[in-house]
């Protein structure tokens, strides 16, 4: 049995919904502007999280 996902992104159109609050949380990190983040040097997409620059950069 799926866990009901509880906690809904409020950003406007974005449709994301987490079954944890710190999911949640975190996901918001990247609708807010960018600050002291991480760009990919190849493509200068901009990251808030490292963790996130390196998946791409694992995938490429």
């Amino acid at each position: 049995m799926k866990t009901q996902e509880k906690h809904a992104c409020q950003y406007p159109d974005c449709n994301k919904s987490f079954t944890r609050a710190e999911h949640l949380r975190r996901h918001a990190l990247n609708h807010e502007q960018p600050r002291n983040g991480y760009t990919c040097e190849r493509c200068s997409v901009h990251f808030q999280r490292s963790d996130l620059l390196g998946k791409i950069k694992g995938s490429g």
